[in-house]
Formats: structure tokens, C-alpha cells, sequence
């Protein structure tokens, strides 16, 4: 017979029949079964792809059994006090306990306490790694959320780095935290947490800023009014070479004008060539003095040769 895609994975906590149970939705027949104790509520989970492990109610035990193996006599782990909740990696390669109000750390394949986490105040009721295993989600009595990164872990446990900070703490419900889940997406999915107090909260991981930097504004960017000086024009995805002779438009716009004539915003090159050699051919200033000079010399044997005849004709 093939093997289902989906299959229901779930524990009994009077642990009467079976420990834990793999079930088919279609039909709800038991597929697997394995017996031994109870498990205590949110310890369940899969270890890598050969393990089924969870926490013994009541007991400070961890019950492991083989996936492809039911109805055996399950490995006992021994930790350090009553687990609330569990958790594992989704590499396997690392499982995180919540004990009364600290996280315990491990690496499955060395059994090696990597780490002890210490920042609840009151018993951790729910635990869960991010898809990409590279955060932990913790939530507990005192109503709050903190997120740990385990490159923070890693660093510390190899005795490297300062004490162990969670990266976030989410403060929001005000009641003990019930469940907690984790989106899709590494450290950028969203988490969703639930609480006593009849909220639900979802919060990003991350939101990473892409751009930021000191500026300082422009005079124009606060004036909604004004017009654009500088016009900007569709760019070329490829260089045109066939049409480097033929004169392109130039698009100016000229702050103080030298002449009446130069009022427009947009010249062509061939016509800003015209108005240059217009404006070189005029005579300079020391020539208009001098041109200035010879008027006035004129004007004045004029007006003298006016008055001298106006008197003669008097006498």
C-alpha cells in the first residue's frame, strides 16, 4: 500500500491505549501507534525524519521512539525538571525544552547543553522554531513573547560572545500566553500568538529596511506648487549609433536671460549655436564707451552751433 501524503499525528494524556497515534483523515483509521505513558500537552513533535519524541507528563522524561518502528519499548531521556513544552529544530539537529521559566537547549546528536535561557519570569507554556531554524519562539505565564536567535546560542555555547539576549520581546497580551505559531518564510514570516486574555496578535520577525540616509532637503520639496525645472525623458536601452549625426534636442532652462530673445526653456542645438555667435559678434563694453563718447562729443558742437546761430539772427 503507498503512504498517505498527509497523515494526523496525535497523543492521549491518559495514555490508556497508546502514547501517541498516526491516523488517516480520509478514511480515520490508525496507521501507527506508540505506547508508553502520556505526553504532556504541547511536547509532541517529530525529530528530524526518524524520531517521534515528547515529554512525560507529570515527569521530568522524554520518551523517544523510531518512526518506522511501533509497538516497542520507547528510549527515556532524563532532564533537568518538568517540561511544559517542547520543541524541535526542523534539521533535527537541535531540541529546546521550556522548564519552569528557563529554555534548555540541546544538540541531539552530542546530547551537549548548548545553552540556558533565562528571561520569562513565570512558567513557559509554548516553544517553536521558525521554518528555517534559525529563531526560537517562546511564550509563557507572564503574558510575554520572545524571540531567540540561535546564531546567538551557537556563538555562546562555543565560548564566544556576551550573555545570551532575546532579539524581540513582544509585551502585547496581558494575559498568559496559550499557543504560539510561526508562518512561512524564515525571518521574514509573521508569528501568531494567543492568550487567555481572548486576543490574537500577529507580529512580523522582521522588517528589513532597505534604504536610510541623512539628507538635506532641497528647497523645492516642500513647495507643492512650483514647476519642474529639469524635464526627464524615457532613457535608451541600447546606444543609437545610426543617428550620432543628426543634431538632438537640448533642453535648457536659463536662470537670468541675456537678451529679450532668449526666453524659452527648450533650444535646439542648431538655434543655441546661432544665438552664441549672435552674442559674440555685438561690441564689447570698452567699444560702447567709446561709441558713447563720440555721441556726446557730436551732441555737444551741435547744441554749441545752435546757439551761435540763434544769436546772430537775435543781433
Amino acid at each position: 500500500m503507498a503512504a498517505p501524503m498527509e497523515v494526523v499525528l496525535s497523543s492521549d494524556i491518559s495514555g490508556q491505549m497508546w502514547n501517541s497515534c498516526i491516523w488517516d483523515p480520509h478514511t480515520g483509521t490508525s496507521l501507527m501507534s506508540y505506547k508508553g505513558g502520556s505526553s504532556a500537552p504541547r511536547t509532541l513533535c517529530l525529530l528530524g525524519k526518524d524520531y517521534l519524541i515528547a515529554a512525560v507528563n507529570c515527569h521530568p522524561l522524554l520518551h523517544v521512539w523510531a518512526l518506522h518502528r511501533q509497538d516497542q519499548q520507547q528510549s527515556r531521556i532524563v532532564c533537568p525538571g518538568l517540561v511544559t513544552a517542547l520543541d524541535t529544530s526542523p534539521c533535527g539537529h537541535y531540541c529546546v525544552a521550556g522548564i519552569v521559566e528557563r529554555l534548555h537547549v540541546w544538540h541531539v546528536n552530542t546530547g551537549r547543553l548548548l545553552a540556558v535561557l533565562s528571561r520569562h519570569y513565570q512558567q513557559i507554556t509554548c516553544l517553536e522554531f521558525t521554518d528555517d531554524g534559525s529563531h526560537i519562539v517562546s511564550g509563557a505565564e507572564d503574558s510575554l513573547v520572545l524571540v531567540w536567535s540561535m546564531a546567538s546560542i551557537l556563538q555562546n555555547s562555543s565560548g564566544f560572545g556576551s550573555a545570551i539576549e532575546p532579539v524581540y520581546v513582544w509585551s502585547g497580551h496581558s494575559l498568559p500566553i496559550t499557543d504560539l505559531h510561526c508562518g512561512h518564510g524564515g525571518v521574514m514570516s509573521r508569528v501568531a500568538s494567543s492568550s487567555l486574555d481572548q486576543t490574537c496578535k500577529v507580529c512580523a520577525l522582521f522588517c528589513a529596511v532597505t534604504n536610510a540616509m541623512f539628507i538635506q532637503p532641497p528647497a523645492r520639496m516642500f513647495h507643492v506648487h512650483s514647476k519642474d525645472l529639469m524635464p526627464i525623458l524615457p532613457f535608451q536601452r541600447t546606444m543609437a549609433t545610426e543617428n550620432v549625426d543628426k543634431p538632438q534636442p537640448v533642453h535648457m532652462r536659463l536662470k537670468h536671460s541675456v537678451t529679450d530673445e532668449i526666453n524659452k526653456s527648450r533650444l535646439s542645438q542648431s538655434s543655441l549655436q546661432n544665438l552664441l555667435q549672435e552674442i559674440d559678434d555685438r561690441p564689447t563694453i570698452p567699444k560702447l564707451h567709446s561709441e558713447i563718447e563720440q555721441l556726446n562729443e557730436k551732441n555737444k558742437k551741435l547744441y554749441t552751433f545752435t546757439v551761435n546761430k540763434i544769436l546772430q539772427n537775435v543781433s
